[in-house]
């Protein structure tokens, strides 16, 4: 009963996802600077506002280092697409809209479709579907098929350079 009720407490729910959003490392760590910085100002007999702006300081110093490796982790986060070989894919006859997608955003065709060619994608099969892009196939989908030149046409007619 007890148990429950303490599991139920907001600051107790909060605590947890603290913990388990950063781990309990630089929390720890943290606890133990702001600690050891108030109890260094406390035993040299600094006066209480030396003490409190100490303690304060400190504290706001623990929370820096407890995100810092979630800083870290999120600016490291990108993904590096890899390049595609234009020459093989310059030979093909037809492709699927998604690998058009790829092409133009210049990466490696692949599906799931990779972010920077979602934009180009959406545009293919808009394009599709109001009939200024003929496909193979009468469903019109990421795997349709379009010919390479009607590809070159469409791309060509909006402005958008052809990757080769």
């Amino acid at each position: 009963m007890l148990k429950q009720k303490l599991r139920d407490l907001f600051i107790v729910q909060t605590i947890k996802h603290t913990l388990d959003f950063l781990g309990a490392w630089p929390i720890l760590i943290g606890i133990v600077i702001a600690v050891s910085g108030t109890a260094w100002t406390w035993l040299s007999a600094a006066p209480l506002q030396i003490l409190g702006l100490t303690s304060f300081s400190t504290i706001v110093a623990a929370i820096y280092v407890a995100l810092l490796p979630r800083l870290i982790q999120t600016l490291y986060a990108t993904t590096v697409y890899d390049r595609p070989d234009v020459t093989i894919w310059s030979r093909a006859n037809t492709l699927r809209l998604y690998q058009a997608a790829c092409l133009l955003a210049d990466v490696e065709p692949r599906n799931p479709v990779p972010t920077p060619a979602r934009g180009y994608l959406h545009l293919l099969l808009s394009a599709a579907r109001d009939g200024q892009l003929k496909i193979e196939a009468g469903l019109v989908n990421p795997a349709s098929e379009a010919r390479t030149t009607d590809l070159k046409q469409y791309i060509a007619s909006i402005g958008c350079h052809w990757f080769a």
